[in-house]
């Protein structure tokens, strides 16, 4: 919920380059929880596959990496109103990039919600116990 906060801070608040910097930092630390889907992972199968969830999980995570560092690269593309420099290069505004990274704080509130339907099945996530 707070990486939540911050990225929306970052995008319509505006900041000087330390508070900036501090945002950035702080969106890093708040959003750096994915480590808890291994666990996750494994606490809803039985211990014998317990290295195929991680692996699910981990392609899950790359896949993700994947799909997001394209994205807005794509509604950027979107945005362009056709403007070039002399050299050809396109020319972007300040709201075509907000507008394009937009998609972040989207994902992040579609995952926040998405976790509200997920159910521990043994109500505490065991890691490594034996049955």
């Amino acid at each position: 919920f707070i990486s939540i906060f911050v990225a929306l801070m970052m995008l319509y608040l505006p900041m000087n380059y330390y508070a900036l910097c501090a945002a950035c930092i702080a969106f890093g630390a708040f959003s750096s929880i994915e480590v808890l889907t291994f666990a996750m992972g494994m606490s809803v199968v039985e211990n014998r596959l317990a290295g195929t969830a991680v692996a699910l999980v981990n392609f899950l995570c790359m896949s993700s990496g994947m799909l997001f560092q394209g994205l807005p690269g794509k509604f950027l593309e979107l945005a362009w109103d056709g403007a070039k420099n002399a050299e050809g290069t396109p020319i972007y505004s300040v709201s075509d990039y907000k507008q394009a990274v937009t998609i972040i704080p989207i994902a992040l509130v579609l995952c926040f919600i998405i976790t509200l339907f997920v159910d521990d099945k043994n109500k505490r996530i065991k890691l490594f116990s034996k049955k």
